[in-house]
Formats: C-alpha cells, structure tokens, sequence
C-alpha cells in the first residue's frame, strides 16, 4: 500500500496458539515466534498452529472474548479470560522521502472482520522513532486475536495524511497440532 512517504507491505502472516497443552506460554519472545512462523513452511501466507478438540469450542461474548469455557479438549484457554490466540505479521516499511518519517508500532491495528472492532499490537520488535530517509525496515508485531476470527485486515493510521487505510491480511494455512 502507498503511504504518505513511500510504502507499507505485510510480508508474513501467521497465527499462532498463545499457550501450548500445559496451558504455558507457546513462546518465549517475539523472535521465537517468528522462528515457529517459519518452521512452519508452505507456499504464501504464513501458519497457524491451533489445537483441534472433538468438543465444541468455546463461545464468545458480544466483544469476542472466549467465554470461560475450558474443555480440556480445546486446550487451555487463557485464565484471564482473554483471546486465546496471537496473530504474528512481517511488515515492510520502506521511506522513499528524502526526509526521515515517525513511525510507531502502535500505528498499525488488526482490524476484526465487518466489525468496528480494532485490536492494538500486543508486542514489536521495533520501538516508535524515525525511519531514515531512503530505506526499508522489516519488523515483526504481533496482536492478542479470538480463535474464530473473520476476515482479518491491517489498519494503518498515516498521520500525515489524516487518514485510516486498511490492508487485508493474506490467507492464513492451517496447520493442525493435537493437545
């Protein structure tokens, strides 16, 4: 996508279970996740790791959120109640400008689906500053996301143009881990 000076692009998507069977978190660090991310291969898109459970899953409130429900068969859900999974994205920032641009992290939200709900980067390898003039960066960020997501889309906040674009997210491959 252009932005106001230069491009955005996602390179990877994946998504990611947040704890593994022991109910522990799935990964250490940002890093570690991305290390899964790329272990898990494929053609385009990225991986997503879920446990599969004959039981039904988990139903979500009118904000999205699991509901408590813990059928060992499903897997741990997290005991605080929030969302079960981490959406992980590569993205691509590059500054044509002539000028360095300020960039945050937090300018980038996952969009759920048709609903207004946003989510904020839950973690990044980048801190906010400027992005030199002339360059490209790659940066990994992850967000908090419900097992059952919809259609998932990048939201981007280009403060210089006062202006919300949005960028889907490509497919996500499945890759099934059993509990």
């Amino acid at each position: 996508m252009a932005t106001a000076f230069g491009s955005l692009a996602i390179v990877r998507a994946g998504r990611l279970a947040r704890l593994d069977a022991h109910g522990q978190p799935a990964f250490e660090t940002l890093a570690a996740a991305a290390a899964r991310l790329n272990a898990g291969g494929g053609t385009g898109g990225g991986m997503r790791i879920r446990r599969v459970s004959t039981a039904g899953q988990p139903s979500a409130d009118v904000h999205g959120h699991d509901d408590g429900t813990m059928g060992d068969a499903a897997g741990p859900e997290p005991l605080n109640l929030t969302w079960a999974d981490v959406v992980l994205l590569e993205v691509q920032l590059q500054n044509a400008a002539a000028v360095p641009v300020l960039f945050s992290p937090g300018q980038l939200r996952l969009k759920l689906g048709s609903s207004a709900v946003t989510v904020t980067p839950q973690d990044s390898d980048r801190n906010p500053g400027p992005i030199a003039p002339h360059t490209s960066e790659h940066l990994l960020i992850s967000y908090l996301a419900p097992r059952e997501s919809p259609e998932l889309e990048l939201e981007y906040s280009d403060e210089q143009q006062d202006r919300t674009f949005r960028l889907a997210l490509p497919s996500l491959a499945t890759n099934e881990v059993r509990s």
